[in-house]
């Protein structure tokens, strides 16, 4: 007769005989002396009694005591960890170590925002994201000398105008016309009949303007233009007789300084004759002058017509 036991964690072994002999060492080899107990990890006791199990409810993880040391032997599975809050709220994720190295190596040579300002040699921003210019040195002595070097030839802002010397620009990049070169030009015309003597150089008085653009045309005591822009001009003189005979001769002329620089002739073929020069002259623009005259070698004095369209003085400066 056999008498079964049933030992703790289920072994069962006979009390008398050897029919579960077998099945019995198999397990008492596995769990000798049969002891799993569980806790927390902080709870588990020193390792030393060999072959015995601790779970560690709060890790989720087997050890097993081989009489030294206590091994893992079960690990639960990474799961997925969405990080919804930040440290310290619900789900809080906790940094590892390794993590915190890493980011020590990122944060090398970086400096913290309390280290700005003069007494920790980091200079602060701005509102507008700019270093104020009490955190900026003056410039030394070497970097002045090349600014002023730099600088060489040319002219500030302020300096321009007439007053200066200097002429702005408009809001197309261009010299204002006020300020550029002038270029002098003027038309007169003879407003009245004037009698020209026989044989005799009579300057005509070109007494009306119909523009002078620089002034340089006296029309009442002497005139003639004295241009204030050296360079090459472009005169037109005209003149009408009237009352002549056919065969008669007239003159016109451009006096330069009181002499003549230019000269044409024609004789009448009927009783009104027009007569007219065209021609470039040169202008040291300061001293040259010019004037209109007029010559008729006839035994009586001739007349010239004074009116705008026939008797004139122009002259238009072309360059230099």
């Amino acid at each position: 007769m056999t008498v079964e036991a049933t030992l703790p964690h289920g072994l069962r072994t006979s009390l008398y005989g050897s029919e579960y002999k077998a099945e019995y060492d198999a397990n008492l080899a596995l769990l000798d002396p049969d002891r799993i107990t569980s806790g927390t990890l902080a709870g588990r006791p020193a390792a030393g009694a060999a072959k015995r199990f601790y779970y560690a409810t709060d890790q989720n993880t087997l050890y097993y005591d081989d009489g030294t040391v206590w091994t893992q032997q079960i690990a639960p599975a990474a799961a997925a960890h969405a990080a919804t809050h930040a440290s310290g709220g619900s789900d809080a994720i906790s940094l590892a170590q390794s993590q915190v190295t890493d980011l020590t190596a990122d944060l090398a040579a970086k400096e913290a925002a309390t280290n700005k300002g003069a007494a920790n040699g980091y200079a602060p921003l701005d509102a507008s994201s700019k270093v104020p210019v009490t955190h900026i040195p003056p410039l030394p002595q070497s970097q002045i000398n090349n600014l002023e070097s730099n600088l060489a030839g040319k002219e500030l802002a302020a300096n321009k105008g007439v007053a200066n010397g200097y002429a702005p620009l408009d809001a197309s990049g261009k010299v204002p016309i006020a300020y550029q070169c002038p270029t002098p030009s003027f038309s007169a015309y003879l407003s009245t009949d004037q009698s020209i003597p026989a044989n005799a150089f009579t300057k005509i008085q070109f007494n009306v303007e119909n523009w002078d653009n620089n002034n340089n045309y006296d029309n009442a005591a002497n005139f003639r233009f004295t241009p204030t822009v050296p360079g090459k001009y472009l005169f037109v003189i005209s003149a009408m007789y009237i009352s002549m005979t056919v065969g008669d001769g007239t003159e016109l002329y451009i006096f330069k300084n009181g002499g003549v620089a230019k000269r044409v002739y024609a004789g009448a073929s009927k009783d009104n004759c027009v007569i007219a020069c065209v021609c470039i002259l040169t202008s040291n623009g300061a001293t040259d002058y010019f004037e209109g005259y007029a010559y008729q070698s006839n035994a009586a004095a001739k007349t010239v017509q004074g009116y705008f369209a026939n008797t004139y003085f122009e002259a238009q400066y072309l360059g230099a």
